[in-house]
């Protein structure tokens, strides 16, 4: 359910011209989405398995970028890209996610948008449910915090209330101006 609304919230957003950053690419699933309408994209994803995943999905996508990057020090100048997309990644920058979404600004186009995707405040037992199925190595839970063991890379996984997302946005100078939420695990959101 998840993937189907962030695909299609992607797809109504994007246009045939439109440049496009999509941050914690992972293996490029929304990278395909997108290149349905633009081919125009450059992923980025700090784990050089991701960029290798990535890669190899989307060889059949010869003008996609993918770049080892990290979202608080974006290689790119300001003013970029039209739309930056962070699809299920904030949940995972712990102390960053002012710093990472001021940084996703900073490249974006004056008229430009970031959509996000973050877990829900109800999506506790979901997740736990899914950490459980792929035996993610859990060191603890603090609240809804889920802190996974470090050899698991981004081992922060957070959810989120409107309210949050809303204090969040402000604290980055930006603003929210659309929030769907998908059935009780997650929010997508349309920021400028």
């Amino acid at each position: 359910e998840l993937f189907i609304a962030e695909k299609d919230f992607l797809l109504s957003y994007t246009t045939t011209d439109s440049n496009v950053l999509d941050i914690g690419c992972g293996d490029g699933r929304n990278i395909e989405t997108l290149s349905q309408v633009t081919k125009n994209i450059t992923g980025i994803d700090n784990d050089p398995k991701a960029i290798s995943d990535a890669k190899a999905h989307l060889a059949s996508h010869p003008s996609v970028q993918i770049l080892l990057a990290d979202v608080v020090a974006l290689p790119f100048p300001e003013n970029s890209f039209d739309t930056v997309t962070l699809m299920m990644t904030l949940v995972n920058f712990n102390d960053n996610k002012i710093k990472a979404l001021k940084e996703m600004a900073r490249v974006l186009k004056q008229d430009g948008r970031i959509i996000i995707s973050v877990y829900s405040e109800h999506a506790f037992d979901t997740r736990m449910e899914m950490y459980n199925l792929v035996e993610a190595p859990i060191d603890r839970v603090e609240g809804t915090t889920v802190i996974l063991d470090m050899s698991f890379g981004a081992n922060v996984s957070e959810q989120f209330s409107k309210k949050e997302i809303e204090s969040l946005t402000e604290q980055a100078n930006l603003k929210l101006s659309d929030c769907k939420k998908v059935g009780s695990i997650a929010y997508i959101c349309e920021l400028m």
